[in-house]
């Protein structure tokens, strides 16, 4: 036999009017702190809340009020640990100020990522921070949030032609230093895995790609410069591709570290990973430490970032946003050296 569940009906300021006898009016004022009520009158209301289970509607009072206090965050994907470390980060900040934080996911669909925007602003969020899909597309849907007076943070990949605020790491020196460390180990064929070269963070590390191979008198193959998602599957797609050359490179920069993890298990049985081969990803994701052999990365201090945007947040709002100015933020990255390129 199945147990029927029946939902409670819920507790509304009219039920505890009732409960004291008194006017709905007084009860609001009450449980919003109104220095008319006496202070007795305010616990008593309190008690009596608390025991009929009376939970506050926070999107409505936002909506009277004019004010809220949740933060709408639009990132491509929570499940990777850049991500999911800047909010963390903006959490950390914006929680200290009573501000919670409302998330979605694109998906990295561009789509997707106008549906976000959308409903927060539907929601009536106290200002958006967004980094945007790398599906490119028009970004009337950002414009528009600025319009209505929206306070606005791009974090990691920004839209520069935009005039708002924008935090990101220094992708142009990330690139440019991954380089230079794999020369000094000998490395002179070095291939680059890349993203879409539309979006700001790819389009500069393919840039610090080149300017270090010129600086170093390397030449580079336009057969090494291969577009690869971010994804272990495609990695290994992309190595097996550069090992069928009838000239290999002897090194990989790879604009994410799950493709380099995908090209380092296609090529380890294959070739000796750091003597033949050298690999390097982008972003220090937690395994990059704990495969063999270890990773070589660049750490894009992203619970840095994310706490930067939180204080951006904290400026913008208020009077602050009107005698605001655009600011932006250019984070410096750090190379760990790890197995993988150490071969001295």
């Amino acid at each position: 036999m199945c147990k029927r569940f029946h939902l409670k009906r819920k507790t509304t300021i009219l039920d505890i009017a009732r409960e004291l006898k008194t006017a709905p009016s007084t009860v609001s004022r009450a449980l919003n702190g109104n220095r008319r009520i006496s202070e007795e009158t305010r616990k008593e209301v309190a008690r009596v809340a608390k025991r009929l289970g009376y939970m506050r509607n926070h999107f409505a009072s936002s909506l009277r009020s004019g004010k809220s206090n949740v933060i709408g965050v639009v990132v491509p994907f929570t499940d990777s640990s850049f991500f999911s470390s800047i909010i963390r980060g903006v959490e950390d900040i914006v929680n200290r100020e009573g501000y919670n934080v409302m998330i979605c996911q694109s998906h990295d669909i561009y789509e997707r990522e106008v549906k976000c925007v959308e409903a927060l602003l539907e929601a009536g969020v106290a200002a958006i921070a967004i980094s945007v899909s790398s599906e490119v597309g028009n970004y009337k849907h950002i414009e528009k949030a600025s319009e209505l007076g929206m306070p606005l943070i791009l974090f990691d990949r920004v839209v520069e032609e935009l005039d708002t605020y924008s935090v990101m790491i220094d992708d142009y020196r990330g690139a440019y230093e991954a380089v230079t460390h794999l020369v000094s180990m000998g490395y002179r064929k070095v291939a680059l895995f890349i993203g879409n070269r539309e979006i700001n963070i790819f389009r500069e590390r393919y840039r610090g790609y080149k300017e270090a191979m010129a600086h170093h008198n390397l030449s580079w193959n336009e057969d090494y410069i291969l577009e690869v998602d971010s994804s272990v599957e495609a990695g290994e797609a992309a190595a097996k591709k550069l090992l069928e050359l009838s000239d290999p490179p002897d090194a990989i920069l790879s604009s994410s570290d799950f493709s380099a993890l995908g090209a380092m298990q296609f090529l380890q049985n294959r070739v000796n990973i750091p003597e033949e081969i050298g690999i390097i990803g982008f972003s220090n994701e937690p395994f990059t430490g704990y495969v063999s052999p270890s990773l070589s990365t660049v750490d894009q201090q992203s619970q840095k970032m994310g706490e930067v945007v939180g204080r951006s947040f904290i400026e913008l709002q208020g009077e602050n946003l009107k005698q605001s100015y655009p600011v932006k933020t250019l984070l410096r990255p750090e190379l760990i050296i790890r197995e993988s390129t150490r071969r001295i």
